[in-house]
Order: structure tokens, then sequence, then C-alpha cells
């Protein structure tokens, strides 16, 4: 009797947690702020270096994208360790975009003065993990905004470069003058690992003109899929049979 207790419980186990996680991602509910995270910078301005300097026109900024105030002060890009509004407690990733005019002006820790232009850049984290075969990565991502439709303000989520999730003003603004611009509430999403290896999660935010925009990131963790715990199930099953079996064998 004890023998098939303890395999009903293996099999109930089995049903009630369908997902397992694994833990091979750093800091995916950013409690610990930008932990295992680093930034990043893009544009899609095309006339050279999007950052150059006074001093030396076409040098590449030869320092880390952390020590731009856009990632090391949290007045200008991120929010470090904001309340979540996904779980009841925790912290989330914050960005969000209100440089209103067309020239960013940084200082490097050489106290060089640097511009970066023009304000219409897409900036963000991301981090390598190390995924098996067939396991899923996946997480909650949200956009708030007061740009309108004609805006190409986004926020995006993007695995090796191919984007997962991405939700812009297009996706649920009106058009100008309309006031109902707004926010796209928490959404889920999820990628599937087709082989093992090194993949690239980047967590992103673009900015159109003055608009501001904010996009939140929460809860990015790995989980073992369905048919590998499904195999399990069947497994729990097939030892509950016997258990059963045997069971009914010694009465007779």
């Amino acid at each position: 009797m004890k023998s098939l207790k303890t395999c009903l419980v293996a099999v109930l186990v089995a049903a009630i947690f369908p997902l397992q996680e694994v833990v091979c991602i750093e800091n995916g509910s950013f409690e610990d702020g930008i932990s295992g995270w680093s930034p990043f910078l893009w544009t899609d301005y095309t006339e050279g270096p999007f950052l150059w300097s006074y001093d030396w026109p076409g040098l590449e900024y030869p320092y880390d994208y952390i020590t731009i105030p856009l990632f090391s002060d949290p007045t200008e890009g991120f929010v470090t360790n904001p309340a979540s509004t996904l779980s009841p407690s925790g912290s989330m990733l914050q960005l969000y975009y209100t440089e209103p005019t067309l020239w960013y002006h940084i200082t490097s820790p050489d106290h060089e003065l640097w511009i970066m232009r023009p304000v219409e850049y897409g900036f963000g984290f991301y981090q390598d993990i190390e995924l098996e075969k067939g396991e899923i990565l996946s997480g909650w991502a949200r956009f708030d905004t007061t740009a309108y439709e004609r805006d190409r303000s986004h926020a995006t989520v993007a695995v090796n470069d191919s984007v997962v999730w991405s939700v812009g003003a297009s996706d649920f603004s009106k058009p100008w003058p309309s006031l109902d611009v707004g926010d796209s509430g928490w959404q889920y999403w999820s990628f599937y690992a087709s082989s093992s290896g090194t993949y690239r999660l980047s967590l992103d935010l673009y900015g159109d003109f003055g608009d501001s925009s904010t996009a939140y990131f929460d809860t990015i963790k790995v989980t073992v899929p369905d048919s590998n715990l499904g195999m399990s199930f069947i497994i729990s099953l097939f030892v509950l049979f016997v258990a059963i079996g045997r069971k009914r064998n010694r009465r007779n």
C-alpha cells in the first residue's frame, strides 16, 4: 500500500508541474538590477558613426556602453529595481525614452564630449544564454507610449536577432490628434530552441523623435519542454499500473 501511495504522489506531481524551470539565465527577473546583462545601442542612421567626438570626428567610441549616462545614470534611460507590476513582489527592467532633441550629448570617462546622432535610436540589454535542444526561453514584456500610430517607437524581444515579440505605437495608437494612445499591457513571449548552443537574448526600446515611450520586461526563464516531462508522466503511470498489478496478484 505504501508503494502504491508513493506512485500516486509521483503521478500527481508530474501532472501538477508540467514544466520544470532550468537555471541557465542570470537575474531573469531583475532582482539585482542589471547584473548579468550587457547594454547595447543601435540606430538606423547610415551616414557615418552615430557616436562621434567633438575633437576627433569619425573616431569610434572607445569605451563600454555602460559608461554612457543612458545606462550608468538611472535618470537617463532605465530605472534601477522598479517594483514589478507583473507579480506582487520583486523587480522588473524598465527602459524609457524621453529625449526631445535631435542630439544627445555625453561625456566619456576621460572627460571628452561626444554626440550621439540622431536621437532616433534603440537601446537595451542583452544576455548570452546556453540552451539545450528543446528548451523553452520565455518571459513577459509590455510597451507604453504617448506616440501616435505614424511614429515608429516600439519595444522588441529578440533571440539571435530574430524578433520573437514586438509592439509599437502603430499597433494600438490612433492618428493624431486623438488622445487614445497608451499601454499594450503585459504580454507573454516564448522561444523554442531547435538545437543546442549559445543564444543571445536582447531586450530593446526604440525611440522616434520626442514622444515618451516605456518598455517593461520581467520573469524571464528557461524551462524543460512538455515532451520530456510528458515521458516522465507516462513512466509514472506505467510504474503505477505495475504496482496495482502486483497488489492484485498478492491478493490472489
